[in-house]
């Protein structure tokens, strides 16, 4: 077996982490997470509305 001598190719998985390494995530004028709240439905009954995540350009919200 002469494994050491074959030519190693690079997968689209690293290709592609170098053409995105650098960017930004998120655009510059994304607001912060809370700002979406106003979207969600209220707390209501017997239902509550969580907030489990929020960052800059993102809100999550479970209904429990």
């Amino acid at each position: 077996m002469l494994v050491a001598c074959a030519p190693v190719e690079r997968s689209r998985w690293e290709e592609a982490q170098e053409s995105t390494a650098g960017e930004r995530a998120t655009s510059k004028e994304a607001i912060a997470g809370g700002e979406f709240n106003r979207f969600f439905p209220k707390s209501n009954g017997d239902y509550s509305v969580v907030y489990t995540q929020e960052k800059t350009g993102f809100a999550e919200a479970v209904l429990k």
